[in-house]
């Protein structure tokens, strides 16, 4: 089951693991997130990352918007639109203003 650390600046916010699809959205003044299903609090916005779990244990990242920068493997890529990137055995980074998404799997 794969991990996400969430940080804003240096402060770490949180730590989760999540079985099905992890959503990353930004609302009209902020970004938040969608663990399995559940967002903290009543919120709408606009999907910016989307990883999902395939049955045969893939994870999967569906797409990520080329406002985002995408580090894998501590590569830094060419800001573009990004889809269907395998996660299993790579360390995957996402930069946000000052939001990092850090995924193991």
């Amino acid at each position: 089951m794969p991990l996400i650390h969430i940080f804003l600046g240096e402060e770490h916010i949180i730590s989760a693991s999540f079985s099905r699809q992890l959503m990353i959205l930004k609302g009209d003044n902020d970004v938040f997130w969608q663990i399995d299903g559940k967002t903290k609090g009543s919120r709408t916005g606009e999907i910016h990352i989307w990883i999902r779990s395939e049955l045969n244990g893939i994870y999967q990242l569906v797409f990520v918007r080329p406002d985002w920068q995408l580090v894998i493997d501590g590569n830094p890529l060419e800001s573009s639109f990004y889809e269907n990137i395998v996660l299993n055995n790579h360390m995957i980074t996402l930069f946000y203003n000052q939001y990092r998404f850090v995924f193991e799997t």
